[in-house]
């Protein structure tokens, strides 16, 4: 039986905007400590299909508002906000099963933003260190450019998507430090793993 490090937390956090690498490291910590990796993302997913957009129009924008390139680098970061709101009862509630039945996880996602040490709930777990999280955080647009044509080859290059990142990026950057939640920088890159797992052990 593999015998993995030792952690003081049950749930690890790992939230960005698209691109900046969370997979990767999210993946990394995950296989280090020998627990569950989830992606938050996919909740949702999950959810837009148990809603209408009546309930929940903010995970339903993407579907009922499909011209993403009408639409300004401040309007789609706006759009991205209240889905992740939308999402945060939901991701609480996961957390906490998690918890309490003793499941740890890194949870890494889009949707998991700062603000989730707002919620009461979660606030104990907070200060006892059971629940702890980072930032990952790329400023670069050019970096953001060259990562998404690296792993979607065929869309070529993604500009305003670069342009929403770097935007979304600076917001999720500017709810960290209100909170004291650490901000992890990717690059360099072939350390970001490694630095990730120096803040969460």
């Amino acid at each position: 039986m593999t015998a993995f490090p030792s952690r003081s937390w049950d749930v690890f956090l790992i939230g960005g905007a698209s691109g900046v690498g969370k997979s990767s490291v999210a993946g990394a910590l995950a296989r280090h400590f020998g627990v569950a990796l989830a992606e938050a993302d996919d909740f949702d997913v999950l959810l837009e299909h148990l809603t209408t957009p009546e309930q929940q129009p903010a995970l339903h924008y993407w579907r009922t508002h499909p011209d993403f390139f009408s639409l300004s680098v401040d309007e789609i970061v706006a759009v991205t906000v209240e889905s992740s709101r939308a999402l945060r009862r939901g991701l609480v509630a996961v957390i906490l099963d998690r918890l309490e039945w003793g499941r740890p996880a890194v949870l890494e996602g889009n949707y998991l933003t700062p603000e989730l040490w707002d919620e009461p709930e979660l606030r104990p777990h907070v200060q006892a260190g059971r629940v702890r999280g980072a930032l990952v955080l790329e400023p670069g647009r050019e970096q953001l450019l060259a990562n998404f044509l690296g792993r979607e080859p065929d869309a070529g290059p993604q500009a305003l998507r670069a342009d929403v990142s770097v935007a979304y990026g600076r917001w999720l950057a500017a709810e960290a430090q209100a909170r004291g939640f650490p901000v992890l920088e990717a690059r360099p890159w072939h350390t970001a793993a490694q630095r990730l797992l120096e803040v969460a052990s």
